[in-house]
């Protein structure tokens, strides 16, 4: 299990997640079948995806801190963080792999 499908189940157990459908058009800004694929071939997100994804949360957390919910827009805060976390990780990975590349050659 990946970081998305823990920010999946998470989403899901709040309520703010309907289904793997919801979760890819609404949250991830994907097609509806992308997160049932995306688990099914154990594929990563990418950092498009996470992107999508910290925005969407920090869109929510503004909107529950105007509601006066704090603890739930501090929630959402530290998931977008981890979607920020994962794209820098992501970007590392992709640099260090074409550095590789690179220097193979």
């Amino acid at each position: 299990m990946d970081c998305i499908d823990i920010i999946y189940e998470r989403l899901a157990t709040l309520n703010l997640a309907a289904n793997k459908t919801d979760y890819s058009k609404r949250w991830l800004g994907m097609e509806d079948s992308y997160y049932r694929n995306k688990t099914s071939k154990q594929r990563p997100a990418s950092a498009r995806v996470y992107g999508q994804l910290a925005c969407k949360l920090m869109e929510e957390a503004s909107t529950l801190r105007m509601n006066g919910d704090n603890k739930s827009a501090r929630d959402m805060s530290e998931i977008a963080s981890t979607c920020l976390a994962e794209i820098i990780a992501t970007s590392r990975d992709s640099i260090s792999q074409r550095e590789s590349r690179y220097h193979a050659h």
